[in-house]
């Protein structure tokens, strides 16, 4: 048989092998999850919050005015828009508290003096977000009043910051009751300004903060999901073990997520983060598997976080076999391999050591690839091999020179 009908054969062949892998990872979206999910108890309509409050401000130049009186919060219930109607109304001296209707966040409110129950722990953390960090330092079990009794509550000072501010001159100290994460007293400092601010929960009706306020149905990335939790094991940094569990998810994308760190059997931390699920900044996954592709830069202290597609790979993990979509920045030496399914990392290896994927509940391994050759980074396979071939066939088709005699 001729050269080139034979050369362009094996290029065929090749290209065949290929191409399904080039195209699984062109543009192509991980798989969904249907999520129905309960509201927050304090996401009840009908529930009323009542504070005291007592504060100073500036004033007229410079001098300290006192302020006082009373506020109530009350919920209305979900919008259409899936957020959080409230009414609110006050009776105090200036500075007045807003007075009207507002549209808050069901998990996270403003004004409903409530934190998420997954943030009343008896321990120091933070809570990340894009533009914001949130420190919470944990000071100890503080007995205060409620309503006439005595009840054990979580005390923490409360510092934010962000990128292009630095840390705020406003200092809060919160009092939370452990079991459902109610302020039973808020203080604030300006330090800057010298101005307080100090409020106070003597009211709240409307029902058992056992209830909840309802649910909510969206589809959202299987890493989303409430409950969903990916463990890592660090090879890098000891024996360390890293934890991941969504904690609550929103239909527009926002997702939460602890992240504790647990080296040689002791918790050394607790962040919470806020994240898009539709293009994660904080979360080990990506929910496209584009050509290139902006990975979070939580995962280790990179210099960037632009990752270029590479070809399609099994890997070994400590969980077991998994189809992946390997990635990598050669220039900061950082690799990604993401599964097929879902797009979350189960293999990471970062310039300090290497994140393998040790358990999860929503990541299914496959079984051992068989003998046969592993279709790995398949551009760069199909790039060489189609290089050789057209310079077999250059030399093939050459004219031999003739020799001196």
């Amino acid at each position: 048989m001729p050269f080139r009908p034979v050369a362009a054969l094996l290029l065929a062949l090749l290209l065949s092998a290929a191409l399904p892998a080039l195209a699984a990872g062109s543009g192509t979206l991980p798989k969904m999850a249907t999520v129905t999910e309960p509201l927050p108890w304090f996401d009840q309509p009908g529930l009323s919050f009542t504070y005291s409050m007592v504060g100073t401000t500036e004033g007229i130049q410079g001098v300290p005015q006192t302020y006082f009186g009373t506020a109530s919060v009350e919920t209305l219930g979900m919008a259409p828009n899936n957020t959080l109607r409230i009414s609110t109304s006050a009776n105090t001296s200036n500075p007045l508290f807003p007075s009207g209707v507002f549209y808050n966040d069901p998990f996270f409110p403003a004004y409903v003096q409530v934190l998420p129950s997954a943030l009343v722990i008896p321990s120091s953390f933070t809570v990340l977000a894009p533009s914001y960090a949130l420190t919470f330092r944990y000071l100890g079990n503080v007995t205060s009043s409620f309503e006439g009794r005595a009840v054990n509550t979580y005390a923490y000072s409360v510092i934010a910051s962000n990128a292009a501010q630095g840390q705020s001159a406003v200092a809060k100290y919160y009092r939370v009751v452990p079991s459902d994460g109610l302020i039973l007293q808020e203080e604030l400092a300006n330090t800057q300004v010298g101005t307080t601010f100090n409020a106070t929960l003597v009211g709240f009706r409307g029902g058992s903060t056992t209830l909840t306020g309802g649910t909510l149905q969206f589809t959202t990335p299987v890493y989303a999901a409430p409950g969903s939790y990916i463990v890592y094991k660090n090879t890098g940094a000891g024996n360390q073990v890293i934890k991941y569990t969504t904690i609550f998810s929103e239909p527009a994308g926002v997702f939460a997520y602890s992240r504790t760190v647990v080296a040689n059997g002791t918790l050394t931390g607790t962040q919470f983060f806020i994240d898009d699920a539709n293009g994660p900044r904080f979360y080990p996954a990506a929910s496209s598997f584009s050509s290139v592709i902006t990975f979070p830069l939580a995962v280790g202290s990179l210099e960037t976080g632009v990752l270029t597609r590479l070809g399609m790979t099994t890997v070994k993990t400590l969980d077991g076999y998994f189809l992946t979509q390997a990635y990598a920045n050669k220039t900061v030496g950082f690799e990604a391999y993401l599964d097929n399914s879902t797009g979350v990392a189960v293999f990471l290896e970062l310039p300090g050591g290497v994140l393998q994927l040790y358990a999860s509940n929503y990541l299914a391994p496959e079984p051992p690839p068989g003998p046969g050759p592993l279709l790995a980074y398949a551009v760069p396979v199909v790039v060489v091999a189609a290089a050789g071939l057209v310079t077999l066939m250059h030399f093939r088709k050459a004219p031999r020179r003739r020799g001196r005699r």
